[in-house]
């Protein structure tokens, strides 16, 4: 057996050679060493994004090892804020491969982030769901690498779908992509964090491959992409000029916030930005950050003063809850009427609380159940975090 088919048989249940059909002759979108193209799945039955990798694995086979490592990895993440793998092909004498993901219509998370108020609870939410998905990642030992607002595409519920992770790592050494920056073997330069710049030393430390730190510096620009519905440094021409201020210490300046705009939880995001950008000792993990913001959330939509005060009403349903003779009835602490499709706001004409309310009402209810990503261990931790 040729020794690239070996490589890639083991691949052989997510290999949807002549399966894809209807390819766009165009790419839909392009990226530092990707394609994309909408086609459809004769396997699923339905439509589907086409990311052609500008790569010959037949004169790569480094790359090929590499990217079929990542395609196992990511066939076997299965979370509700991940993009699920579909499959793979390749084309062509010289085998440029491609990865399957269903087509979302409602595009990236820099597509529709100015439908929501810069820094309102929607913007928070979002955050939310997206470092839940992060961590899932971490937890699993997947590192990003490439985290930005480009890279998260928005289902079609409204809720964050972190994709592209990994990709920029596998190609990094690659002799055969063609198109490749420099930018790319590492992330995105204006996402980068510093220490992984070569010319940088952080705490002594040499430079470093992308880790858990670097994609939470990332995830800080994701927040400052939606606080400010600009890219980090934009006043910055080039990625020389960007390269030169993160070197020299240079952070992305507060935004202004809107006039009319929600100005307490506009700052209290600018905040978690700001210690994703600390020093790596200091940077909080995914974990972390996706239990302050969930807490967050909760004190906002429970009409609680603060975060301290809804940690106290946790620990205090939590503490209820063990108690399997009390009656628990989610009216005690919330009023929860019709939500919308998005799971985001109400309609017109319903005072009702949003998504958070309804799964800490069904949490009181049935404590032994998941809440979509939370549960009563899940909880715990937010209430009383560790790590």
């Amino acid at each position: 057996m040729d020794p690239l088919e070996k490589i890639l048989s083991g691949l052989s249940n997510l290999n949807l050679d002549g399966k894809i059909v209807r390819k766009q002759p165009h790419a839909s979108g392009l990226g530092g060493s990707c394609d994309v193209y909408s086609a459809w799945s004769k396997k699923h039955h339905k439509k589907v994004a086409v990311k052609q990798i500008r790569a010959y694995l037949r004169k790569d086979r480094s790359l090929a090892k590499k990217l079929a490592a990542e395609i196992r990895i990511w066939a076997k993440l299965n979370h509700e804020f991940v993009l699920p793998l579909l499959g793979f092909f390749v084309e062509g004498e010289n085998m440029m491969p491609a990865l399957i993901s269903e087509w979302m219509e409602r595009g990236t998370l820099h597509d529709i982030m100015r439908t929501f108020p810069r820094g309102g609870i929607n913007t928070l939410l979002m955050l939310r769901d997206i470092a839940s998905g992060l961590s899932y990642l971490h937890s699993n030992h997947v590192i990003h690498a490439d985290l930005k607002s480009q890279n998260i595409l928005i289902s079609a519920t409204g809720s964050p779908l972190i994709a592209d992770f990994g990709l920029s790592l596998a190609i990094s050494q690659s002799q055969s992509t063609m198109g490749t920056t420099s930018a790319s073997t590492k992330g995105t330069v204006r996402w980068m964090a510093i220490e992984l710049l070569p010319s940088t030393s952080v705490d002594g430390a040499i430079p470093v491959k992308p880790n858990k730190k670097t994609d939470v510096w990332s995830f800080g620009m994701v927040i400052y992409e939606l606080l400010s519905w600009q890219v980090p440094y934009k006043e910055k021409s080039n990625d020389v000029q960007v390269l030169m201020a993160i070197v020299n210490g240079e952070l992305p300046k507060k935004p202004n916030p809107d006039k009319d705009g929600d100005r307490v939880t506009f700052d209290t995001l600018w905040d978690v930005a700001r210690s994703c950008w600390d020093r790596c000792a200091s940077r909080p993990t995914a974990h972390k950050l996706w239990g302050s913001l969930w807490l967050k959330a909760f004190a906002h939509n429970t009409g609680l003063c603060d975060e301290d005060a809804a940690n106290r009403a946790l620990k205090g349903i939590l503490q209820e809850s063990q108690t399997s003779s009390s009656k628990l009835e989610p009216e005690r602490y919330h009023n929860v009427r019709h939500l919308d499709s998005f799971g985001r706001r109400p309609r017109e004409g319903h005072d009702c609380q949003i998504k958070i309310a309804v799964d800490i009402a069904t949490f009181i209810c049935h404590p032994a159940n998941l809440i979509g990503p939370i549960s009563k261990v899940e909880l715990a931790y937010i209430a009383n975090p560790t790590k």
